[in-house]
């Protein structure tokens, strides 16, 4: 990892969220999330990301997600 870098570990709640509807939220509107906020600390992309997971959709499955950013 160079600097600035970002790795998500993610459950596969995450990649299934929002399957019941016509829209996903993974991949493509987490990808927008993240061009959005990339820049952000690890503990800030996290906590937006988790926000607008539960906006997005009532959760069906758990989803656990872990960000590491390299400084």
């Amino acid at each position: 990892m160079g600097y600035g870098d970002i790795l998500i570990l993610y459950t596969d709640g995450l990649s299934e969220h929002g399957m019941e509807l016509e829209e996903q939220y993974f991949p493509l509107k987490m990808q927008e999330t993240l061009r959005r906020i990339k820049s952000q600390s690890a503990s800030e992309i996290y906590a937006a990301i988790m926000d607008e997971l539960l906006h997005f959709a009532e959760p069906a499955d758990d989803i656990g997600i872990v960000v590491i950013k390299k400084l």
